[in-house]
C-alpha cells in the first residue's frame, strides 16, 4: 500500500524569522507571518496566505488578510522597494484576482529581441496617460465636441486625431 505523508516545515535562512508553519524566509529580517508564504530579501513581510514577497521593506498588508486561509483579495506577489522599516513601499503588487498595481511606468517594447529593423515603437502607459490628459484638457477647455472628428472613416479619424494631438496646443487652433 502506498501512503502519502505530508510534512509541515518552516525554514529560515540567514537572519530571517519563521512565525508560521509551511513558511519560508530568506535574507535579513524577513518574516513570513502567513501560512504557506515566502519572504525573501531585506525586511520583507509576507502577510497573506500563500504569498510571495521579494525585495526591500515592502508595505505591510493589514487590510483583511487571512494568515491561515486563501482570500481572492489577498496579495499573491509583491516586490518591495522601501528603504527602511519606517519607509516601506511597493514597486509591484499582484492580488489573487489578477489585479496588478505598479508604482512606476510600464513600457511595452515593440521589437525587443528582433534583429531586423522594426517599425513598432515602444509604448509607455505614462505616454498614453499624458496624451489622453492633453486631449481631455483641450476638449474641456474649448468645449469642443466630437464633430471635429470624422468618425465614419477609421483611417481619417486616426489622421485627425494625430493632428489634434501633435499640432494643436490651444483652443484657438481648434
Amino acid at each position: 500500500m502506498l501512503r502519502l505523508v505530508t510534512i509541515a516545515v518552516s525554514t529560515s535562512i540567514a537572519t530571517a524569522h519563521v512565525t508560521n508553519i509551511r513558511s519560508v524566509q530568506f535574507g535579513t529580517d524577513s518574516i513570513a507571518t502567513a501560512d504557506n508564504a515566502v519572504a525573501m530579501g531585506v525586511g520583507t513581510r509576507a502577510d497573506d496566505f500563500a504569498s510571495l514577497v521579494i525585495g526591500h521593506y515592502n508595505k505591510i498588508n493589514n487590510e483583511g488578510n487571512d494568515l491561515h486561509g486563501f482570500q481572492h483579495t489577498g496579495q499573491a506577489f509583491v516586490v518591495g522597494n522601501g528603504h527602511a522599516e519606517s519607509d516601506r513601499s511597493n514597486a509591484l503588487e499582484l492580488d489573487f484576482d489578477g489585479n496588478l498595481d505598479i508604482a512606476g511606468d510600464l513600457t511595452l517594447h515593440g521589437c525587443r529581441g528582433q534583429h531586423d529593423a522594426c517599425d513598432k515603437p515602444d509604448i509607455s502607459l505614462r505616454d498614453i496617460y499624458d496624451r489622453l490628459t492633453t486631449i481631455e484638457q483641450l476638449l474641456n477647455g474649448c468645449r469642443c465636441s466630437s464633430s471635429i472628428f470624422n468618425c465614419d472613416d477609421a483611417e481619417a479619424l486616426k489622421v485627425q486625431f494625430n493632428t489634434v494631438i501633435s499640432e494643436k496646443s490651444s483652443c484657438d487652433a481648434l
